[in-house]
């Protein structure tokens, strides 16, 4: 049978490695789908953080998908080859997104309007599902606010509350709740979503860099005067989770994304944890009523899909991007992969295997470590392949105590921190003989793998910063001092608002 490249996540909790697997052939009442655009959500991130839903490994994750039909199963009525589609992936490697094809079932697939891209469209299947079937499906699955989608099921009068209402989830809720007639929709987001988050349902937006997540409570409950009977933690991090329940009314209803890690809970108060996915049999018919309407809700605005960055380079896309979400660095936008196939990898260690003419002071054998390009056009500079080729002079030889996987870390971390205070006129010029005694600097994001490394650099002897200002989590204060901060303002308690007077009480 002809193959695949395709991106396995290769054990629990480990690393991505681009292999190849069979294209399987449509079963009946199936679509095969060459896949266009893949889209990226937390989910994907956090099943490699913490181990949740995959069962089998190597596992190729992805539940956002967009296509064109390639194959079309015995019994599939509506489909023919070529017709733009979009659906969601399931945790199983033969529904699964990052690939170049995959299977799905025709009755929970829908075509894409003409008027959206396949990117547009991969943003719908799992943030759409995990709003809808929180609110509208039957209870105990959901809240059963409405589980046929019946526009004349309005609930005019109700208030509700979204937290992360720019994230992916959040701005479906924020429409599902529209859709159901709520009055009163107050969405906890960043302040410059306000407009996007109004025209999507929102009421209210409390900004959420001027209200610390411990404040919402309050803040919401200026809007309604009175707690909220339903509320929808997109977010579902312990922190949020304890806000949303203060924020939650007896016998209000509060919805999660993830496990609830509530302590101290009351029967008065009911938490449900959504399965946001369609593909099970718990889920299936309510997923058949969405994809039976799908399309033509585009097609006249009742929903319309989140904005999106398309990432170049296919499967080498998909590391990068998962981190950036992983580090709260993209809400608003769903990140699409496109252009399949492509070889990841730029921070590598390894053993010489060879050397090239000129090259002095490497020889076979010797443990190395450097920065290679992620490229699908420098097949020959990435990680992923098993051996590769790199320039002698931006390779450097692994000390002894070290390991190949702790040298690995290094490379990108440490060129991106070095590069910005150090290299030439255009970044900030300084001499790496520092001589910057007496002058505080701040880094933000001080526990991310940059930060650390910026932090040794600042701190460089005989003359480095008198005073380094990090700002981050608090628990990892020990390590962020160990390598030489001397102020940690903790985000959890500081919004990013209040960072420029916690800076001041400290200098």
């Amino acid at each position: 049978m002809p193959e695949q490249k395709v991106l396995y996540l290769e054990k629990k909790q480990g690393s991505y490695v681009v292999s190849t697997r069979e294209i399987e052939k449509p079963q009946p009442g199936e679509l095969v789908v060459k896949i266009q655009a893949a889209a990226l959500n937390p989910a994907d991130w956090k099943i490699q953080a913490y181990d949740i839903f995959v069962k089998e490994y190597p596992a190729i994750l992805g539940t956002d998908i967009a296509g064109d039909v390639e194959a079309v199963g015995e019994g599939v009525e509506g489909f023919a080859k070529g017709d733009r589609v979009f659906f969601q992936g399931f945790f199983s490697n033969e529904f699964a997104g990052f690939q170049q094809y995959t299977r799905v079932p025709a009755e929970i697939a829908a075509k894409i309007p003409t008027k959206y891209s396949h990117s547009q469209a991969a943003s719908l299947p799992l943030g759409f599902a995990t709003a809808a079937i929180g609110l509208f499906s039957e209870i105990p699955k959901g809240l059963g606010l409405n589980p046929t989608f019946d526009k004349n099921v309005q609930h005019k009068g109700q208030a509700a509350l979204v937290i992360g209402g720019s994230s992916s989830v959040g701005q479906y809720a924020l429409q599902v709740l529209k859709f159901a007639g709520f009055s009163t929709i107050v969405a906890y987001a960043s302040g410059h979503h306000t407009n996007l988050l109004k025209t999507l349902g929102a009421t209210h937006v409390v900004d959420r860099k001027a209200v610390p997540i411990a404040d919402l409570p309050a803040a919401a409950q200026k809007v309604t005067n009175a707690p909220f009977p339903i509320v929808y933690d997109a977010i579902s991090e312990p922190d949020t989770q304890i806000a949303a329940y203060a924020a939650l009314a007896d016998n209000g209803k509060l919805l999660l994304t993830l496990p609830s890690s509530l302590k101290d809970t009351v029967e008065s108060k009911k938490v449900v944890a959504v399965y946001g996915n369609v593909h099970p049999e718990s889920n299936r018919a309510f997923g058949k009523i969405i994809y039976k309407h799908f399309t033509s809700w585009l097609e006249d605005g009742t929903f319309v899909p989140n904005n999106v960055e398309e990432l170049p380079n296919g499967l080498a896309g998909i590391p990068d991007g998962l981190e950036r979400m992983k580090n709260n660095q993209i809400q608003t936008y769903g990140f699409h992969v496109v252009d399949f196939p492509a070889v990841i990898g730029t921070d590598i260690a390894g053993d010489v295997e060879d050397v090239g003419e000129g090259v002095e002071s490497f020889a076979k054998g010797d443990r190395v470590l450097f920065l290679a390009l992620s490229l699908t056009s420098m097949l020959e500079s990435s990680s992923s392949q098993g051996k590769l080729v790199v320039p002698s002079e931006i390779a450097a030889k692994i000390p002894p105590k070290y390991s190949y996987t702790q040298a690995a870390t290094l490379p990108l971390g440490f060129a991106t921190a070095a590069i910005g205070p150090f290299q030439g006129i255009r970044p900030l010029g300084l001499n790496p003989i520092l001589d910057e005694k007496g002058q505080a600097a701040l880094v933000i994001g001080g526990s991310s793998s940059v930060s650390q490394y910026v932090l040794q650099i600042l701190s460089l002897k005989p003359s480095g910063f008198s005073t380094t200002i990090v700002y981050a989590s608090g628990h990892p204060a020990d390590l962020l001092l160990s390598l030489s901060a001397k102020n940690i303002v903790n985000r959890k308690k500081v919004a990013i608002s209040g960072l420029e007077d916690a800076i001041k009480n400290i200098t």
